[in-house]
Order: C-alpha cells, then sequence, then structure tokens
C-alpha cells in the first residue's frame, strides 16, 4: 500500500535517455509543492460500437493518451541575480525568463508567435514511476493576509508507461521559506500609485494546456491568454482614490503588488494596464472593505503583467 504522502513530484533536466521505454535524465531536482492533483491517465475514450451480431457493450478504446499535474508552490525568494528554484516551472507557462547578474530575474509574457519552452516531470509515490514530457500548462498566483504568497500550476504533457518506482531521498534543505504577507515584509500594494490596504490578491493566466491538436506534430500547446484576477481591499476615502467611480468608468490602471525590501527580499508583481470591476461590498472584521475583480490589459503589447525577483 502507497501511503498518500510517498508522492513525490521531481522536475528532470540535463542528457536525456530511454530506459525500458522510459525516458531517464541525468538530473532530477525534487519540487517542493503542496496541494498536488495527479491526473495520471488523461484522453479520450471511444466506444467501439462494432457491427459484430452480438448486444452488449465492447469497451472503449483510449485515444489522445495524456498526464496531468496540478499543484502549488510557495513563492519562495531567491537570491538576488538568481532564478527561482521552479523558474523552470514559471517559463512552462509561456513567460520568458531574464537574467541580471548579481541584481535580478524577471519573468515576462512572451511575445506571441514565439515558441514555449517545455520541461519534463516525474512523479513518483513508494509504490510506481510516471514521466512525462513535452510539459506546459497555465499558471496562477495567490497572495492573502498572514499567509505565504503562492504561485499555482496546471500542467499537462506527453504520458509514458509507468514502472517500479526509483530510489528517491529528497532534499529540501536548500528550498528558503517564503515570506508571509504581513505589514512587516510588504513594501507596496497600489493601483494608480496609491497605497491600499489589501487583504488578497490573486490573478490568473487564464490559460489551459491541450495536447492532440494535429495528427503529425506531437506537442502540448495552452491557449491564449486571458489574464483576470481579484482584490479584495479596505474601501479608501473617496477623496484619496474612488474604487467605485473607478469601476463604473472601466478605465485602466496601473498595480503593483510587492513583497520585501532590499536584495535578495524582493518579489514583485506589476500589471501597467488593469480594469477595475465591482464585485461586492466585504466585511473585513467589521471594517468595510471592497471586492474587485480584475482585467489585466495590455499597455505596449505582450505586458499584461511581469514578476520580478530583485
Amino acid at each position: 500500500m502507497a501511503s498518500y504522502k510517498s508522492r513525490l513530484i521531481r522536475l528532470l533536466s540535463g542528457t536525456r535517455t530511454v530506459v525500458a521505454g522510459i525516458p531517464a535524465y541525468d538530473t532530477a531536482t525534487e519540487m517542493l509543492v503542496k496541494d498536488l492533483t495527479t491526473r495520471r491517465i488523461e484522453g479520450d475514450y471511444q466506444a467501439q460500437d462494432f457491427v459484430t451480431g452480438f448486444e452488449g457493450a465492447q469497451g472503449d478504446r483510449l485515444f489522445n493518451e495524456s498526464m496531468g499535474l496540478d499543484f502549488m508552490i510557495d513563492a519562495a525568494l531567491p537570491d538576488a541575480g538568481s532564478a527561482p528554484l521552479y523558474g523552470e516551472l514559471l517559463k512552462a507557462t509561456g513567460l520568458v525568463e531574464t537574467i541580471v547578474a548579481d541584481t535580478s530575474a524577471s519573468y515576462a509574457l512572451q511575445p506571441e508567435g514565439s515558441a514555449k519552452p517545455e520541461i519534463a516531470l516525474q512523479y513518483l509515490d513508494a509504490q510506481s514511476m510516471q514521466v512525462t514530457e513535452k510539459v506546459r500548462g497555465g499558471l496562477t498566483f495567490t497572495a492573502e493576509t498572514r499567509r505565504p504568497p503562492m504561485f499555482g500550476f496546471k500542467f499537462m504533457g506527453e504520458l509514458f508507461d509507468g514502472q517500479p518506482t526509483v530510489a528517491a531521498t529528497p532534499d529540501f534543505s536548500i528550498w528558503p521559506d517564503a515570506p508571509e504577507c504581513s505589514p512587516r515584509n510588504m513594501s507596496a500594494f497600489t493601483v494608480d500609485g496609491t497605497e491600499l490596504c489589501v487583504q488578497s490578491f490573486t490573478f490568473t493566466d487564464g490559460r489551459t494546456p491541450r495536447r492532440g491538436r494535429f495528427m503529425n506534430c506531437d506537442e502540448t500547446d495552452i491557449t491564449e491568454r486571458n489574464v483576470t484576477g481579484r482584490m479584495v481591499v479596505e474601501m479608501p476615502p473617496a477623496a484619496t482614490i474612488d474604487l467605485l467611480a473607478l469601476a463604473r468608468s472601466g478605465a485602466k490602471q496601473p498595480l503593483v503588488w510587492q513583497l520585501g525590501t532590499g536584495a535578495g527580499n524582493v518579489l514583485r508583481v506589476a500589471a501597467p494596464a488593469v480594469q477595475l470591476k465591482y464585485a461586492g461590498e466585504q466585511n473585513i472584521d467589521g471594517t468595510i472593505g471592497l471586492a474587485l475583480d480584475l482585467v489585466f490589459c495590455h499597455d505596449q503589447g505582450d505586458d499584461e503583467f511581469a514578476i520580478t525577483f530583485s
């Protein structure tokens, strides 16, 4: 019997070989994930329905096989000028990485028409192992008061038959803890340059991974992005910033969420043109708050948001 706690996700990289029909790589890095959902066999089951002279079901045949993995990762901060340990995962959601030595690592949307990176992942438990390659997926970001911010991934890739589990001795000591979203750590949350007291902030890129679109081109694609989100904030005085008027007007405002101060301790999400949509009043422990849906629009093109570690 395999314990649910025995599950493990590893990012595969380096030289690829094939052993007993299963891809193997010379580097396997354990990913410190939570809220893991495995879709170990996905595809389209189609009824046979041949004319055989007999009644009854004939069984279904599986087409377009794939494997899916959904999980969350705490947004742990790397050293300044280094990519986070989950940087390859961010790139597989259609983001391009830019490293400035000793300064920053930033992730921006891939220009339209450019090739999106792929990754390979290995799933393990105490009794079995599966590999999925040509992996791409969608991205979410979640920040809530008194909790660490998190990135969420919805991945899909090519499925390979499982085999007995491989020995793994995971070591997560190199993974730093992500700071909590608290006044001690937060350095900015602004809309149009005005600081707001925020309880929660989330967004999703709206992308969904897909396979089997073509009979002769084997790849995992991700649907076009449609970045949306939500924030819950303390209602500010209308003289400071009139959020209800902004929601009525449909005007687009720059938005910045920033955690941390000082080199190697900053995570920043910036969006140049965000529409606010009124979603209701919120009772925040007796304080009047507003829930606002967010629509992330482009400003100069392919720039609905950017993520920067510095």
